[in-house]
């Protein structure tokens, strides 16, 4: 049950989806009107159900995959847009116009709203596959005893239309930052783990001082979590896996991907993971799901200086970013709960279909200061 429930939902949605755009938008206008479209409608339903389904059952190639999720994001940003059309149409009627009018204002209404979305979806798909932008942040750790730059990665997702060339081009951005520390928060993989040393060479030349860090994502839970530990393991990056690390001046806590709770294995235990802290330096936190912030209490919160999060990837296709919100409580940016700094980044490249509306992928250059 547990493996077919998603893809089952996530099917009739974008089911009805589909439904909704052909029926109010795109089968109102002329050229698209005739009921062959239909064929075409029932064709890009069946490809994103595979493309649900693929997630569990690994049955796609490649090719196959890639066009699928490419639709899932094309189905969402025209229902988006259709939602409005839908409000424009009904203030028209409402207007006192004369039918020739209404009808002259629906032909325009049409026009902007087909451009609109062939606009947006060009627009997403060059957003995400742009090289990622460097963001500098400047957080001051009053317990921080020398300053100490720290850069942040985090759901790459390789695999799809990400590959070992981006992987690379990643790596060589991180490099010239010349960072201390370099920490991936989850979510590198979206492939078959047996493949780990052969797809993510490119982690073993990441260069620091103080070395890289990783924690599990929720999708290294999804190709299968203790495969995952064993093959990512081997790359020349070391696994904070409930525990710390005190290294360049701070405690480095990494705990287990939230879904460890509902999977019920690999869980995070924050408890666990600063049982042998420093208490004299500032702790900062690597965990993939910033909900994990609900689950501490005051006293836990109290204990760390600095939380970095990703899984959110900034909404990655707008107006999907409310419901992100709504599930993960911090969307992207710098927080602050109870005096402990929360920072979740967008992420470094994306997953499902190759499109980000507004929001972009970053490399986070954190320079870390002490209390002046």
């Amino acid at each position: 049950m547990k493996i077919t429930i998603f893809p089952v939902v996530a099917s009739l949605v974008f089911i009805f989806i589909n439904l909704y755009v052909y029926k109010r938008f795109f089968g109102k206008i002329h050229i698209f009107s005739s009921k062959k479209y239909y064929v075409f409608v029932l064709i890009i339903c069946i490809l994103e159900t595979f493309f649900f389904f693929n997630l569990r059952v690994d049955f796609l190639n490649q090719r196959i995959q890639n066009i699928s999720a490419m639709l899932i994001g094309v189905s969402f940003i025209a229902f988006s847009y259709v939602i409005i059309y839908d409000i424009f149409l009904i203030f028209i009627k409402f207007c006192k116009f004369n039918k020739n009018k209404q009808k002259s204002i629906k032909k325009a209404v049409d026009l902007i709203f087909f451009v609109m979305i062939f606009i947006s979806i060009i627009f997403g798909v060059y957003s995400a596959i742009s090289k990622p932008n460097v963001k500098n942040i400047d957080i001051v750790l009053p317990k921080l005893k020398e300053d100490l730059t720290l850069v942040q990665i985090s759901d790459i997702h390789i695999g799809g239309f990400l590959t070992q060339d981006f992987l690379k081009d990643i790596v060589n951005e991180i490099n010239a930052l010349n960072p201390d520390i370099v920490v991936i928060t989850g979510d590198l993989i979206d492939f078959d783990p047996k493949l780990a040393e052969e797809k993510l060479t490119s982690i073993n030349d990441i260069k620091s001082k103080f070395g890289t860090y990783f924690v599990l994502g929720n999708h290294e839970y999804y190709v299968g979590v203790k495969e995952s530990l064993e093959n990512l393991s081997k790359l020349n990056m070391h696994i904070l896996q409930n525990e710390s690390i005190e290294i360049g001046g701070v405690n480095l806590v990494g705990i287990y991907d939230y879904l460890g709770y509902k999977v019920r294995e690999y869980e995070p235990d924050l408890n666990k993971a600063i049982k042998n802290i420093n208490e004299s330096l500032p702790v900062i936190l690597l965990s993939h799901q910033p909900r994990i912030v609900k689950k501490f209490n005051k006293n836990e919160l109290s204990k760390l200086d600095l939380i970095l999060c990703g899984h959110t990837h900034g909404g990655q296709i707008f107006p999907f970013h409310f419901l992100v919100k709504m599930v993960n409580s911090y969307l992207y940016g710098l927080y602050e709960k109870d005096k402990t700094k929360i920072y979740v980044t967008s992420g470094t490249g994306f997953w499902g279909p190759p499109i980000r509306l507004l929001s972009s992928s970053e490399i986070v250059n954190f320079n870390l200061k002490g209390k002046k």
